[in-house]
């Protein structure tokens, strides 16, 4: 979430109105993840670099972010989310931020629908080292050996363990106001995230920007495919458009069967190689056969696979 200070700075606000405006884009972006069925999200709040900031500056983030978050966890509460917050170093948050994150893991802690984590002082190198040090603290102590340690193990220590190992790791990160980089975020967990950037300022990412990130996603994962657990179990295609493909091209109708006999075999064959269990495809219907012969012969061609 990045953005907020120089939105409000573009509009004559203060900063401390600018976080406001992005605590109200917070709340949106969460009701539309539970909307759409999203299982976790994790909202990079601040860094451990914002308290290099000057003093006012930080005590304007920390009073408006304690406002967001108190407002966030009502909202958790209605709407059955669990919020998690393991991803700080909470000796250097001020006392009433700590207490509104705290009494908001407590309100959720038995909700299930989504989970939230609100990733407040965070970096993503300090998550590799001190999952390192608990490690190697456990190494010492003989509860395992060195050789023992694999990326799994290491995954399990990180902060993001509280999800679970199904979604630890983001398939999307999103990345507003224009910066091209992570800023130290997730570094191990987004391995193989598809990456969106948008010049967008955080308080004004909205619905249709939220929309066009996820579009973005199936795509990405198709192409490349990073993630095969992600893809759909069974896919159900309606097959149409044959006779205007062959028509727009001059052709006749069954050359357009034909045309829709060799997709259909290119699909199935991608459905295998992605991990896709099953397949229905609708090839045609009770009123196919009430056209021409010709028409009915044309279509009988595309079980000709």
């Amino acid at each position: 979430m990045d953005g907020n200070r120089r939105w409000a700075k573009a509009r004559g606000l203060t900063t401390p109105e600018g976080h406001e405006a992005g605590a109200q884009a917070l709340k949106k972006i969460v009701q539309l993840s539970a909307a759409w069925g999203i299982r976790a999200t994790t909202m990079f709040a601040f860094s451990q670099e914002n308290f290099k900031r000057p003093q006012a500056s930080k005590a304007d983030r920390h009073a408006c972010y304690t406002y967001g978050t108190v407002e966030v966890d009502l909202l958790m509460y209605l709407i059955e989310f669990m919020i998690r917050d393991k991803m700080d170093l909470f000796v250097r948050r001020p006392a009433s931020l700590q207490g509104a994150i705290r009494e908001a893991e407590e309100m959720t802690r038995n909700n299930s629908r989504h989970q939230l984590i609100l990733a407040t002082c965070y970096s993503g190198r300090w998550d590799i080292v001190q999952a390192c040090r608990e490690l190697t603290a456990k190494a010492q102590d003989n509860l395992l050996r060195p050789e023992d340690i694999d990326e799994s193990m290491l995954a399990s220590h990180l902060a993001t363990n509280v999800l679970g190992d199904q979604l630890a790791c983001p398939d999307l990160l999103i990345r507003t106001s224009g910066e091209l980089r992570l800023s130290s975020f997730l570094l191990w967990q987004c391995a193989y995230s598809e990456l969106y950037f948008i010049d967008t300022l955080w308080p004004d990412f909205g619905e249709d920007d939220y929309s066009k990130a996820h579009s973005h996603l199936p795509e990405v994962l198709v192409q490349s495919g990073l993630r095969p657990e992600l893809m759909p179990k069974h896919v159900a295609i309606v097959m149409d458009g044959n006779r205007r493909w062959a028509k727009a091209r001059g052709l006749t109708t069954p050359e357009g069967h034909e045309a829709g006999a060799q997709a259909l075999k290119k699909i199935v064959q991608l459905s295998a190689a992605w991990g896709i269990r099953a397949t229905t495809m609708f090839a045609f219907s009770q009123e196919n056969f009430k056209r021409p012969q010709a028409s009915k012969q044309g279509l009988a061609g595309q079980l000709k696979i």
